[in-house]
């Protein structure tokens, strides 16, 4: 309909939903700016942005909370 609703996805429950909330990207891009702007750094650096292991949400969850 439209709406952005996933309506099937193909995979595990138990896999891990490395969702990152827009905040912490945007944090980490400012951050990243100034780091760059100071340091100058001569190499070009790579970034990464994700939650790991530290609060894990599951695919399971996310349906969960999804129906909810």
């Amino acid at each position: 309909t439209g709406k952005g609703m996933l309506r099937t996805m193909l995979g595990s429950n138990n896999a891990i939903a490395d969702i990152v909330p827009v905040d912490v990207c945007v944090n980490m891009m400012i951050c990243i700016a100034w780091y760059t702007a100071v340091k100058q750094p001569k190499n070009i650096p790579v970034y990464h942005c994700c939650t790991g292991h530290l609060g894990t949400l599951t695919w399971g969850k996310v349906a969960e909370y999804g129906l909810h």
